[in-house]
């Protein structure tokens, strides 16, 4: 009831797996490794994706979706505290208006000093959030540079800040 569904610790590839959270006391996937993610459909925890400060993900494609959100928490689809680059897939969070909660897409924080990275090359992204605190890709306890934007689709803005060199929202 508060444990992940799939953890990485090693090297792996993940690809046309399907996996949903038994709870929402813990990300439903955990990468403390090197992960590459071709496709698949994940669904639900506290996080839909967690990757751990010096761990690696690589995502190809799939269906990443979360409904959660958590009083005064942020949660997402996918969070980053180490290095994460996405070239394409399908990431939905559900979670509508809820006053104090914090409900991303893509969120990137740091942890233990360690600075993260999340490289978004491709994708659709989806939130389905109106509390005004919510946004579509955010970041805590690092720059807005730690996260570049040079593609994917997206139903809300993305701040500027996030762009990389040459694009813009």
């Amino acid at each position: 009831t508060s444990f992940y569904t799939i953890q990485n610790n090693g090297t792996a590839t993940l690809e046309d797996v399907t996996a949903t959270a038994g709870n929402t006391g813990s990300s439903m996937l955990d990468n403390a490794g090197t992960l590459t993610i071709n496709s698949g459909s994940y669904t639900g925890g506290m996080n839909t994706v967690k990757n751990e400060p010096n761990a690696t993900l690589t995502i190809n494609g799939g269906t990443f979706t979360n409904d959660y959100s958590e009083y005064n928490a942020n949660t997402a689809v996918v969070y980053n505290l180490g290095a994460v680059t996405i070239n394409d897939g399908e990431f939905d969070h559900n979670a509508t208006y809820a006053m104090w909660h914090y409900p991303h897409v893509i969120m990137t924080t740091s942890e233990n000093n360690v600075v993260p990275s999340t490289i978004i090359k491709g994708g659709n992204f989806v939130s389905k959030t109106t509390f005004w605190l919510a946004y579509i890709i955010n970041h805590a306890n690092t720059s807005e540079s730690c996260t570049q934007v040079s593609g994917g689709t997206f139903n809300k803005k993305v701040n500027e800040e996030y762009c990389a060199d040459g694009y813009i929202p």
